[in-house]
């Protein structure tokens, strides 16, 4: 969740005029603490660490996924083969990454979005803790940059040479944005048109390492933990996500989960976290058949078992779907969100076994709403409760399986 969701979510019951007052006074607290925190340690002494890269990737879990497959591409490049790599992530992925990533990058810092938003101090204390090395180069691929977060972490980490993508102003105004732009030596060009993201991070990394990279796909090696007594052959549905505008209804999810185990002879289990389990009510009130549930009973790692070894995802547009794509399962999504075609669907090319049921309103105008979607800050309207499970079983009912 982005810093600018995070206050929305606090305000979205306040009057019009209130809530921009409110607003531009946590904007104000927000660049005053900074400022503050920035002044505070910017003479801290940093001890130097020659042919060291230190990646900024604050951001989601799904983000994550579809950028860790660059970091082999980094590691095998003849300029920074040798380099002491530090990447600096969202502790939402923390066991994830340490999981599979450590053969590729020396050391990890974990930064905790919300307190670094939130808490003067944990912020001072983060910050303080990143200057104590000055790296080489620091490197912040993320494409839509947030202002108080990858770009003020670059501003205030200590860096010989800082580099960045020219990104886009999802998070951030074009005014704001000419003035972050600054705080970095070099910024990597990136096309206008609007790219899936995977293919946006080829991009960056091509750039920085000045080849061509032949990596096809987001991917996640096969060892995973192991999980007891999973209903072999079963089917994910994935309840979860991010905001509640992203979740659809239990109802819809009945329908199609009786399909699943009536016609594709597939058990049912069920995953989320912690936050949907009250949603799991209104599921197991409708549907009437067995069913393992694991919503808010799993780490991220045991989740990625649980999909790894599944037959079929069925999710809402989130990270689960990334993670379906990155071993290679049938993934059937419900989507009626922002960025579309920048990371929902998925390109053939990438993941052929992907379904995709899109909001009525998309559907009759697909390319209008590729443009609206992807403006600046832009807004989800659109009711997920209107897909109906007829439309994603028409569409499951074309993957290979």
């Amino acid at each position: 969740m982005t810093t600018l969701s995070m206050t929305n979510k606090l305000l979205k019951t306040i009057s019009t005029p209130a809530y921009y007052t409110i607003k531009k006074i946590f904007t104000l607290y927000t660049f005053c603490t900074s400022i503050l925190i920035f002044l505070c340690i910017l003479f801290t002494k940093s001890k130097h660490k020659p042919k060291s890269l230190l990646i900024i990737r604050p951001d989601a879990i799904g983000d994550y996924i579809l950028f860790r497959n660059f970091l082999e591409a980094i590691k095998k490049n003849p300029t920074y083969k040798d380099y002491d790599i530090t990447l600096l992530g969202n502790s939402i992925w923390k066991e994830v990454s340490e999981k599979y990533d450590v053969s590729l990058v020396h050391h990890f810092i974990w930064i905790d979005r919300k307190k670094f938003i939130r808490s003067f101090f944990y912020k001072y204390n983060f910050l303080k803790k990143l200057r104590a090395y000055k790296y080489e180069i620091l490197l912040h691929p993320v494409y839509s940059r947030e202002l108080w977060l990858g770009d003020f972490i670059s501003l205030t980490a200590n860096a010989h040479k800082k580099i960045a993508s020219q990104g886009d102003c999802t998070h951030i105004s074009r005014r704001i944005k000419k003035i972050s732009n600054l705080f970095y030596n070099q910024l990597i060009s990136a096309k206008h048109e609007i790219l899936f993201e995977f293919e946006r991070n080829r991009e960056f990394f091509q750039h920085f390492l000045k080849q061509n990279l032949s990596v096809q796909k987001p991917s996640l090696p096969p060892e995973t933990p192991s999980i007891e007594n999973l209903p072999f052959p079963y089917a994910v549905l994935f309840i979860g996500a991010s905001s509640l505008i992203r979740k659809w209804p239990a109802s819809e999810f009945v329908k199609v989960a009786n399909y699943l185990t009536d016609h594709c002879h597939l058990n049912i289990v069920l995953c989320g976290s912690f936050d949907d389990i009250h949603w799991v009510q209104g599921f197991d009130i409708l549907f009437k058949k067995p069913y393992q549930n694991y919503v808010g009973k799993t780490t991220l790692l045991e989740l990625s078992h649980i999909i790894a070894h599944s037959q079929l995802v069925a999710s809402n547009e989130t990270s689960a779907v990334h993670f379906a794509v990155a071993f290679n399962k049938p993934v059937a999504v419900i989507y009626a969100g922002i960025h579309f075609t920048r990371f929902a669907p998925y390109p053939k090319n990438i993941h052929d076994n992907y379904a995709l049921a899109l909001h009525p309103t998309i559907e009759m105008n697909t390319e209008k709403y590729i443009l609206e979607s992807n403006q600046h800050s832009p807004r989800n309207s659109l009711d997920i409760a209107q897909i109906k499970s007829e439309s994603l079983i028409e569409r499951i009912k074309k993957l290979n399986l």
